[in-house]
């Protein structure tokens, strides 16, 4: 893996530059340029967990370190409203990407999940006590809601698409 500077930046093959004269201190660079060292940082890193994700102190820790953080948004709503709204935020930035990047795989996904979702519903409605448990909780869930929640959640989105169009 490790390229010669005489080789060129193993990301876009273009010259290493040479570093000032009085910058000569640590590493020298082993690409051209901070694009190209951010990509590279990237593909090692990738690597690195490509090689970890299968053993067994990384299931461990991985394990550990789910129970933990559960525990913790367990005993400080706070922390889990945030750490919820964080997650949401990088997911909808992640979705945004794939939609831009490749849509055809987006739609791909999106096909599973709807395959997904019709088989869950499929097995919970084969199920009577199960599906009457469900809709139970439904129920429950729904007459939980604020009236603030209720119009956010179910009116203002309704009332959105009516103006839009």
């Amino acid at each position: 893996m490790a390229a010669s500077i005489d080789e060129g930046c193993p990301i876009c093959g273009g010259p290493i530059p040479e570093r000032a004269r009085g910058s000569r201190h640590g590493h020298p660079p082993k690409t051209c340029s901070e694009a190209c060292r951010k990509v590279r940082a990237s593909r090692r890193e990738q690597e690195r967990y490509a090689r970890v994700r299968q053993s067994s102190a990384w299931k461990e820790t991985r394990a550990a370190y789910i129970v933990k953080l559960k525990q913790r948004m367990d005993s400080d709503p706070e922390f889990a409203l945030i750490f919820r709204a964080e997650a949401a935020a990088r997911t909808r930035e992640w979705n945004a990407r794939i939609r831009s990047i490749d849509p055809a795989r987006h739609e791909q996904m999106k096909a599973e999940k709807r395959a997904e979702r019709a088989a869950w519903r499929q097995r919970l409605e084969s199920d009577p006590g199960a599906w009457e448990a469900h809709k139970a909780a439904c129920r429950a869930w729904y007459a939980g809601l604020t009236d603030a929640e209720r119009d956010r959640i179910f009116y203002a989105p309704r009332r959105i698409r009516l103006t839009r169009g």
